[in-house]
């Protein structure tokens, strides 16, 4: 089903008081059957209306969206449909061009089923069906090209850390994602008359070959394929030229003592950009804003979509430009900049030092954060630390788009972090990190982590009038 069919169904469809609890029983009722089962029983409820159902169930149920997650490609709609407010605008306003151009080699097809961009962002819904007898799918290389054969989107067309679950299955047969690619290229603006998507393909034989070349700093493995996949469309520019809103702010604001300047907000279709500057003489890194979003007349945009920011030579921010979903065709009156406070830490607290002899952490950032294991495996440690955070503190902590963090430094092998298991909740903790670090990085015993974010908020209520 394309984007264009979603909406229709969307616009017309009637939802009945009690679909949470239908649905969730059609699942629960599908976990006690194989794993093919949960797929036919979702699709008794209509396939064709699947994807208006999860975006309903998802904002009412935490609980449903976990359940999706645990679905082929669900995790990645369920964070398109909750984190992204302006696509749905985009569509109702006809600002999605269709395409449907496919190509196919060696069994597989690769198809752009809509595409939609502006000045800094593009998204391609695209879908690859196996004919074939292959297994687990995901990508070498994604390039984009115009029409005189220059690369386009360059900066940050990065692929992330995705693979095709298993293709053999008969509901993964022909499966469907979403391409974001943002343009932050200092060029000046200029929609091309015709895009070429060119991709190349790779197999594992298991998806634990696969997880084992997205956490590990050797090698790539997998086969590439020898097929190059290029799919050419033309693009519809009438519909995507329009005018940018820009509105100048300058306006300085001061949290704890630390100044922070809102330059200005820029608005595009599907992305609006707030540009921020940081004031080289705060004491503190600020890491990112608390429960950040723009206000009009008719509700809440936040959503961090990305962002890039400028730093300094001690890796503290001196500019930022923060990406957030647009309400562009709302042409509201009234704008309004919101956030409830900054995640932020002293300078001087921006390194972890841990004595890996002592198990122990020198110069403490918090009582929060401690050490609960340090484990030796022939050259590596493995190195788990446990966060102890209030029931408020880890609601403040869902809502923002980051966690506690570590650079990536030479000698860090994986990380792993997140929530704690249910069954492991009697540890006087709640949330974990894990490293892997390289024995012969480390010197004097000391392990030396620079910390490129922490769960520490500084809560202050601000209100910016944009217009």
């Amino acid at each position: 089903m394309k984007f264009d069919d979603y909406k229709d169904k969307y616009d017309n469809i009637e939802i009945p008081d009690n679909i949470e609890e239908v649905i969730s029983k059609g699942i629960e009722k599908g976990k006690k059957d194989k794993k093919k089962k949960i797929i036919k029983v979702l699709s008794s409820i209509a396939a064709s209306i699947l994807l208006i159902i999860f975006t309903i169930s998802i904002r009412i149920s935490p609980a449903f969206a976990d359940i999706i997650k645990n679905l082929p490609l669900g995790d990645a709609i369920v964070r398109l449909i909750n984190n992204d407010k302006g696509l749905k605008l985009a569509g109702d306003n006809d600002y999605i061009q269709h395409v449907d151009k496919s190509d196919e080699h060696e069994e597989l097809v690769l198809t752009v089923d809509d595409f939609v961009m502006d000045q800094q962002r593009v998204l391609l819904f695209y879908s690859i069906e196996n004919k074939g007898d292959h297994k687990y799918i995901g990508f070498e290389s994604m390039d984009f090209y115009d029409e005189n054969g220059n690369r386009i989107f360059l900066d940050q067309n990065l692929l992330g850390d995705f693979s095709f679950p298993n293709m053999m299955e008969e509901e993964n047969r022909k499966i469907s994602n979403v391409k974001n690619v943002y343009r932050h290229e200092p060029i000046p603006w200029k929609i091309p008359e015709e895009i070429t998507m060119k991709v190349k393909l790779k197999k594992w034989d298991s998806p634990q070959d696969y997880k084992t070349n997205l956490n590990s700093t050797e090698e790539k493995t997998g086969e590439v394929l020898d097929s190059t996949w290029e799919v050419k469309f033309k693009v519809d520019k009438e519909r995507f030229e329009y005018e940018k809103e820009v509105y100048d702010l300058n306006e300085e604001i001061n949290i704890a003592g630390q100044k922070v300047t809102i330059n200005k907000v820029i608005q595009h279709p599907i992305s609006n950009e707030i540009e921020i500057e940081y004031d080289g003489n705060n004491s503190k890194a600020i890491f990112d804003f608390y429960n950040f979003r723009l206000i009009d007349n008719k509700e809440e945009y936040r959503s961090s979509i990305a962002g890039r920011s400028i730093q300094n030579n001690k890796n503290h921010k001196v500019k930022e430009n923060k990406i957030i979903e647009s309400n562009y065709f709302n042409k509201s009156k009234d704008l309004t900049i919101a956030f409830d406070g900054i995640y932020a830490l002293d300078k001087d607290k921006l390194q972890l030092n841990i004595d890996i002899k002592e198990e122990k952490i020198l110069d403490s950032i918090d009582d929060k954060l401690r050490i609960v294991d340090i484990e030796e495996k022939d050259d590596i440690y493995v190195i788990e630390l446990g966060i102890n955070l209030s029931e408020e503190q880890l609601k403040d902590l869902s809502m923002s788009s980051s966690d506690f963090g570590i650079v990536n430094e030479p000698g860090i092998i994986t990380k792993e972090y997140g929530n704690v298991r249910k069954e492991d909740e009697e540890k006087e903790y709640n949330y974990f990190y894990k490293i892997e670090a390289d024995k012969n990085k480390i010197s004097d015993n000391i392990l030396k982590l620079p910390i490129s974010y922490y769960p520490n908020i500084i809560k202050e209520d601000i209100r910016i009038k944009v217009k």
